[in-house]
């Protein structure tokens, strides 16, 4: 048997894979093989009688590929928007993980709160990330680029919108569940919203406007004001959102200007530049435990951003939008894993109504793209 690659004829008149993705297909299911063919001039490859994976090609020149086909199944190649597909789909679980190393983040900064000042969990968070960043850079050529900023105060007053939402939820995590501080922070979006209106110039339209109302009607549910069951740490839950928000919108006009690892370098290099005066009053000995949670918490963070990171390489922001809601879920089961927590129907009723609000004004960005395109 002989197997045929499709492709447009090169200049041996042989057929050219163009470095496409080629699909092995077998009854339903479907193999995909990373990597692209390569020429291999002067070797003649025959199928074997036993089925031995050895193979001829139809053409003067052969082929050597990536990975190994079957004899009997037929190859052909996918076009550019059929491999769009998979590549959403892992830029989906990346995203989906990367929420999940975020939700582990904030366990084991509970975890340690409860025994060592806060300001030292937040300085172990940040130097694990700056440690981490640093593993990725000093590699690189362009590690002294890297370095080169547009504005390095701007760049530090980011960090430290960040740093500053940081601690404001490490303290708020001392007192409330994983689950609640969940729940406010994903108010971030209406928050980024509504600031980017007097702080970027962005038009936000009635239905906008209506969600972003809707949501805070369910950070109320969450909060419950007014009823003698709000905690004053929720002041820290919200805080930490307008942080974020801020952090976020800064982002946004750093990335006209910078590379987005100098932005990652500067963020963890603002972290620890603010927090390693405050261990000279703090410092308390973590222990062997301590330290191993410190190394946890710079990797989780390390790998999260770095998974976040490709995500958005291999998905368009619009697929990866409403995957960000996935965090509630790590947060809640990992609340129950390990701190026995179950939140009330006043929380998961709220959350959902904000949930609802943020994936609507998803649902208003894509229908606004695509008016605009």
């Amino acid at each position: 048997m002989r197997i045929r690659l499709r492709g447009r004829p090169n200049a041996s008149g042989c057929a050219s894979s163009d470095g496409g993705t080629l699909v092995a297909l077998h009854d339903s299911s479907e193999t995909q093989f990373g990597g692209s063919l390569s020429p291999l001039r002067g070797t003649d490859l025959s199928e074997s009688e036993g089925g031995a994976p050895a193979r001829r090609v139809t053409c003067g020149m052969n082929w050597r590929m990536a990975g190994v086909l079957t004899p009997s199944l037929p190859v052909f190649r996918l076009s550019p928007q059929q491999t769009e597909i998979p590549q959403r789909l892992v830029g989906v679980a990346l995203m989906c993980g990367a929420l999940a190393m975020f939700a582990s983040l904030d366990a084991m900064a509970k975890v340690l709160s409860q025994s060592l000042p806060v300001s030292q969990v937040v300085w172990a968070r940040y130097a694990g990330h700056f440690v981490f960043a640093l593993a990725f850079v000093l590699p690189s050529r362009d590690r002294f680029r890297l370095w080169r900023t547009n504005s390095v105060s701007f760049q530090m007053i980011r960090g430290s919108l960040l740093l500053a939402g940081t601690a404001c939820n490490f303290f708020a995590l001392q007192h409330l569940q994983l689950a609640v501080t969940s729940a406010f922070f994903f108010t971030v979006p209406l928050i980024v919203a509504a600031l980017s209106v007097p702080l970027l110039g962005e038009r936000v339209g009635p239905h906008r406007w209506a969600a972003i109302g809707v949501g805070f009607i369910g950070v109320l549910l969450v909060a419950r004001p007014g009823m003698g069951v709000m905690h004053w740490a929720v002041s820290l839950s919200l805080l930490t959102a307008l942080f974020t928000g801020l952090y976020q919108i800064s982002t946004r006009r750093a990335a006209l200007t910078d590379d987005p690892r100098t932005s990652q370098l500067y963020v963890a290099l603002a972290g620890v530049l603010v927090m390693t005066p405050m261990l000279l009053v703090s410092w308390q000995d973590p222990g062997w435990r301590g330290w191993l949670l410190f190394a946890a918490m710079g990797l989780v963070a390390g790998v999260g951003h770095y998974w976040l990171t490709l995500a958005h390489r291999l998905a368009p922001a619009s697929a990866l939008a409403p995957f960000f809601y996935v965090h509630i879920l790590w947060m809640t089961g990992l609340g129950f894993l390990v701190f026995g927590d179950v939140p009330d129907q006043w929380t998961v009723a709220g959350a959902a109504v904000v949930v609802a609000a943020g994936l609507y004004l998803v649902r208003r960005e894509r229908l606004q793209a695509r008016r605009g395109t």
